[in-house]
């Protein structure tokens, strides 16, 4: 029997400092009345404004905790992930995840599409203590590079906070360099490397 070896980079969130709260506010500049969001990360001192030509993206957006319910939705973007994966078997993964007790899915919303979607897991591990692992994170190809990561990810955060995770954890493929520098951005450091045998 052959084996394949998979490996993708681990990436932990703030893991020295832990989750630190960001703060959101919105303001319009007086010469083109764009509305911007800024975030400020407490552990890094650093602020990131994000800019849009229209509504500010915490009137466009809506960031809700997803169910089974919503499945017909989540399907689509899946896909987009995966494209090799048929929506009947993105159907039946999503059954079995719903399923099971430490897992959630978030979602954000715009004029009633869904435009982004992640999964995520509790878990409780003896380097990090209660953490939120989030993987299959997608964002609308049409949205990409307008904030929309930023602010789906300034609102897993404070989910995380709320549910008292210590972390944050991911994993991105190795040759995605633009995840790399968008985690980067948002505080996160590498940690190590995942490894994956299939069976």
């Amino acid at each position: 029997m052959s084996t394949n070896f998979v490996i993708s980079i681990s990436c932990l969130a703030v893991w020295a400092g832990g989750l630190k709260r960001k703060t959101m506010s919105t303001s319009q500049t007086s010469h083109n009345q764009t509305s911007q969001v800024t975030q400020t990360n407490p552990a890094s001192h650093s602020q990131v404004s994000q800019t849009s030509q229209s509504a500010p993206l915490s009137e466009t957006l809506e960031f809700r905790e997803l169910t089974r319910a919503d499945s017909a939705a989540i399907v689509p973007l899946a896909n987009k992930l995966r494209p090799s994966m048929s929506p009947a078997e993105a159907s039946a993964y999503l059954a079995e995840m719903f399923a099971l007790p430490t897992y959630h899915c978030f979602g954000l919303w715009q004029d009633g599409r869904l435009v982004a979607m992640s999964n995520g897991w509790i878990t409780v591990r003896f380097y990090s203590g209660k953490q939120l692992e989030v993987d299959n994170v997608i964002v609308d190809p049409d949205l990409r590079s307008q904030g929309v990561g930023k602010y789906f990810f300034a609102h897993i955060q404070e989910w995380a906070l709320q549910h008292d995770c210590k972390t944050i954890e991911l994993n991105t493929y190795v040759q995605n360099s633009k995840s790399h520098k968008f985690y980067f951005n948002e505080g996160y450091a590498i940690l190590g490397f995942h490894f994956q045998k299939v069976l």
